[in-house]
């Protein structure tokens, strides 16, 4: 553990007396490239929370169509099933057969 102590302590020393030794021009530029990669990082976390959003929004829309779709699937049923009630009724002589003119 000590043997790797000292190696990274010195390692640490060297960066920091390496970024006091900066231009202030380097430490600007490392000032607006830090600056810039947070708002970058912000701008790409929320541009997922928007494609989170338009994904759910999507299955929720998918959902709902699926959704009505069925129910007009079962109102097609019924519609053919009443229908031939009727048809059936009008063969076994229970619904009397107007002719039209």
């Amino acid at each position: 553990m000590k043997k790797f102590l000292l190696p990274a302590l010195m390692l640490a020393t060297a960066a920091s007396l390496t970024a006091c030794n900066k231009s202030p021009e380097d430490r600007a530029a490392d000032q607006v490239r830090d600056q810039t990669q947070a708002t970058a990082d912000a701008v790409d976390n929320r541009a997922d929370n928007v494609e989170a959003i338009g994904e759910a929004k999507a299955d929720a829309t998918q959902q709902a169509a699926e959704n009505t779709a069925e129910a007009m699937h079962d109102k097609a049923d019924a519609i053919e099933a009443s229908g031939e009630r009727h048809a059936d009724a009008i063969e076994d002589g229970k619904v009397p057969v107007t002719p039209k003119p």
